[in-house]
């Protein structure tokens, strides 16, 4: 994902098919609050556990509709 005037692109949470794999909440949660600090509510439903990996493209979606809302509101 790659912020509104940055050069470069980051990731801020894993995914896999596996259901064995351990901490991929924990890394969305902990890196959420940084990278999509702009939307307090989504954030909050990240760390309320009512989004989690597995909502990640959604996630993204309800990130970049915000941003593009802030984006039309200031101008």
């Amino acid at each position: 994902m790659r912020k509104k005037n940055s050069n470069i692109a980051y990731f801020f949470a894993y995914t896999s098919p596996s259901r064995s794999v351990f901490n991929l909440n924990h890394i969305l949660k902990k890196t959420a609050s940084w990278y999509l600090s702009e939307d307090k509510d989504l954030v909050d439903k990240i760390m309320n556990k009512q989004l989690t990996h597995k909502n990640l493209e959604e996630i993204i979606t309800m990130y970049n509709d915000f941003m593009e809302k802030q984006k039309g509101g200031a101008e």
